[in-house]
């Protein structure tokens, strides 16, 4: 059972920020503004993951693929805003 990227950015108070890159062949990126996932495997390592795709709803498909089930940080380097989420099955 997966839950919205939407509803989830919404228990979480994050925002979601897909991003047109119209000279890179109409490029489409998605995210989460500011966070950074931890992949499993790799816990001392922050990634800053977004998914290209040829549309906003591919993009943000795929950044569903992508990071669901890995942890996200948000405000990775302030001991006082750092805030990490478990990130469940998404879906659109």
């Amino acid at each position: 059972m997966s839950i919205s990227i939407f509803d989830f950015a919404d228990i979480i108070n994050k925002q979601i920020i897909i991003t047109y890159y119209p000279n890179q062949n109409r490029r489409y990126t998605a995210q989460f503004e500011y966070g950074e996932i931890i992949e499993k495997g790799r816990e001392c390592v922050l990634c800053g993951t977004y998914r290209n795709a040829d549309s906003p709803r591919g993009a943000i498909i795929d950044y569903c693929n992508k990071i669901s089930g890995q942890k996200i940080v948000f405000n990775a380097m302030s001991k006082e805003r750092k805030q990490e989420f478990n990130i469940p099955e998404l879906g659109e």
